[in-house]
């Protein structure tokens, strides 16, 4: 990482590095290529980490706009709403 604050490509090639680091450290969690797995993606952060790793293709997306998504598939990926959370009282 940099010292002034991460680029968004540091911050991918580290979702990547952990990623990665689950799978070695857990051979089990890998079993199905991702398909028993979901990410939350909102950022290109998410969007380039998914780009690099596989098994995020076949991973549910939940994405905060479609935009987001590497590739938005209707029939597995799901939209996040967007709401304005309202002060109580």
């Amino acid at each position: 990482m940099q010292g002034n604050g991460s680029s968004n490509e540091d911050m991918a090639i580290a979702v990547q590095y952990y990623v990665q680091s689950l799978i070695s450290k857990y051979p089990y969690w890998n079993r199905k290529q991702g398909a028993d797995h979901f990410f939350v993606n909102c950022d290109i952060i998410g969007r380039m980490a998914a780009q690099r790793l596989p098994l995020l293709n076949n991973a549910i997306q939940v994405v905060c706009a479609s935009g987001d998504a590497l590739e938005f598939k209707p029939s597995k990926d799901i939209v996040l709403p967007a709401f304005e959370l309202q002060p109580s009282g």
